[in-house]
C-alpha cells in the first residue's frame, strides 16, 4: 500500500511540474521536459528514508515509471497538437459554430411599436388591444432568454441580425425588431465587441438579413457604426474556401458580416448575402425538418459557400390560435 503512495506521489509531482510550465513550452521535445523532471522526482524520492520496502537503491524504478508516465502524458499532448494544426487549417466553411435565431430578441420589448413589417391584422389587433396584445406577442416573438453577452458566454458564434428604423424617429436610430423592437443596435454590437476584446482567438458571423423601413441614409450610418465599434477585427471579403482560422487569426480578423442588401458591393467588409444561404423548413414537424436540414447540407456542401442550418420549428397561424396565451416555448420547444 506504501509503495502505491510513492509510485502516486512521483506522479502527481511530475504532473504538478507540467502543470506550472508555460502554455507555449508544453509541446517541446520531451528530453528537453524529461531531464529536470526526473532530477527533481529523483530529488523527492531520495530525500525520502526507507518506507514499506522502498529503499534508495530503487530510485531508479520509480525514475523508470515517472518516465514511462511522463512519455504516455507526452504522447496525449503531441496526438492534440496535431488535432489543433488540423482544425485550424481546415477551411472555415466546413466547420459547425452553434448560432442562435433571432439572436436579439431576448430585448423585444412590449412598451414599443409594433414592428413595420408586421400585417395590418396584427396592427389592428394591437390598436385594439394594446399592452395585452404585445404581452402575447412577445411569448411567441422572443426565440432567447439570453443577452448577446451570455450567449457568447455559452458558445454562441452566429447571430441572425433583423434591423429596422422606426416611424416618425427623428434620430433615424437602428434597432434589432422581430414583430415589436428590441435593442438598438449599436449596443448589441458594443457587447459583441467587449467580448471579442476579451478573447482574442474567437471569431463570430453577424447575418444582417432583414432591413425594415432601411433606405440608404440607414445603411450608411449602419456601415459606418460597424467601422467605428469593430475596427480593425472587420474580415474584408475573400473566396470561401481561402478562409480559415489560422487566416483570420493570421490577419486579428474577428467579424465576419454577412449583408443581404445591395449594398454589401460597395463595402468590402460586407460579405454579400448569398454568401451565407439560410433555407427555412417552415415546418412544426421535427421528422420533416430532419429531412430537409440532412438535404439542404449536402446540396450546399457542394457550392462551397458559407452556410446555416436552421434547427427551428416554426408556428403556423393555427399553432398561435391554439396556444395563444401559451407561449412558443411551452406550445413548440418543450413539447
Amino acid at each position: 500500500m506504501l509503495t502505491h503512495v510513492f509510485l502516486r506521489s512521483a506522479i502527481t509531482h511530475t504532473l504538478y511540474c507540467l502543470a506550472c510550465l508555460p502554455p507555449e513550452d508544453l509541446l517541446l521535445s520531451p528530453v528537453d521536459h524529461l531531464l529536470p523532471l526526473l532530477k527533481s522526482c529523483g530529488s523527492l524520492l531520495t530525500a525520502t528514508p526507507s518506507v514499506g520496502g522502498l529503499k534508495k537503491e530503487n530510485v531508479q524504478l520509480w525514475l523508470n515509471i515517472v518516465a514511462q508516465a511522463y512519455a504516455l502524458f507526452y504522447l496525449i499532448l503531441v496526438c492534440f497538437e496535431i488535432l489543433y494544426r488540423y482544425i485550424i487549417i481546415i477551411i472555415i466553411i466546413i466547420i459547425f459554430p452553434p448560432g442562435s435565431h433571432d439572436s436579439f430578441s431576448f430585448y423585444i420589448d412590449e412598451s414599443s411599436p409594433v414592428g413595420p413589417e408586421q400585417t395590418d391584422a396584427v396592427q389592428n389587433f394591437v390598436s385594439v388591444f394594446g399592452t395585452v396584445a404585445k404581452k402575447l406577442m412577445r411569448k411567441w416573438l422572443a426565440t432567447q432568454t439570453m443577452n448577446f453577452s451570455s450567449q457568447l458566454e455559452a458558445g454562441v458564434r452566429f447571430f441572425d441580425l433583423r434591423i429596422s428604423t422606426k416611424p416618425r424617429d427623428p434620430d433615424n436610430e437602428l434597432f434589432f425588431a422581430h414583430g415589436l423592437f428590441s435593442a438598438t443596435v449599436r449596443e448589441g454590437l458594443e457587447q459583441i465587441s467587449s467580448f471579442l476584446s476579451a478573447h482574442a482567438r474567437e471569431v463570430v458571423f453577424l447575418d444582417f438579413n432583414h432591413f425594415y423601413g432601411v433606405q440608404n441614409l440607414h445603411h450608411e450610418k449602419l456601415v459606418s457604426m460597424l467601422r467605428d465599434v469593430f475596427g480593425e477585427k472587420l474580415a474584408p471579403v475573400v473566396f470561401a474556401q481561402e478562409v480559415s482560422l489560422q487566416y483570420l487569426w493570421e490577419k486579428e480578423y474577428q467579424v465576419l458580416v454577412f449583408y443581404h442588401s445591395p449594398m454589401a458591393l460597395e463595402v468590402p467588409f460586407l460579405w454579400p448575402g448569398q454568401m451565407m444561404p439560410a433555407p427555412w423548413a417552415n415546418t412544426t414537424d421535427p421528422e420533416k425538418l430532419i429531412q430537409f436540414l440532412q438535404a439542404s447540407v449536402a446540396d450546399r456542401r457542394r457550392k462551397g459557400t458559407f452556410f446555416v442550418s436552421q434547427v427551428v420549428l416554426t408556428p403556423k397561424a393555427s399553432t398561435v390560435m391554439k396556444g395563444v396565451a401559451s407561449g412558443l416555448r411551452e406550445t413548440i420547444t418543450e413539447r
